[in-house]
């Protein structure tokens, strides 16, 4: 087992935190109804956590793809709540944290995986020539 160096943890929880934020705007929105809200934010919560665990299992350019997907598609969530001039925007809030958990996530797990992979590659052929 190899121990990831300081920095790169605290990289990836910064990238963490950052990720949460629009959690936070999304149940500031619904705070008028505390248990939604909190709801809201444990929905925010959950593809974070699974990046979390990722992370745990030494997969760090899966994880490392799993938040930074995650974290730009939440902030065009955002983005895209704020512009918006319809009134069944603030749907997005709801539907966000599922879309991060079984589709935006996994993509950039997978193409964490792949480059992982693709290193992997490039250094067996340097070690071999």
């Amino acid at each position: 087992m190899h121990s990831i160096p300081f920095h790169h943890r605290s990289a990836f929880l910064a990238a963490l935190v950052l990720a949460f934020g629009p959690g936070f705007f999304a149940a500031y929105d619904a705070i008028s109804a505390p248990i939604f809200a909190a709801g809201l934010l444990v929905g925010w919560a959950m593809p974070l956590v699974i990046a979390f665990l990722i992370f745990r299992t030494h997969r760090y350019l899966a994880a490392w793809g799993w938040i930074l997907t995650v974290l730009v598609f939440s902030y065009l969530v955002v983005a895209n709540v704020l512009q918006s001039h319809k009134s069944t925007a603030s749907l997005d809030f709801l539907f966000a944290p599922v879309w991060n958990t079984f589709i935006v996530g996994p993509l950039g797990a997978g193409i964490g995986l792949l480059l992982a992979r693709l290193r992997r590659k490039s250094q067996r052929a340097e070690t071999d020539h």
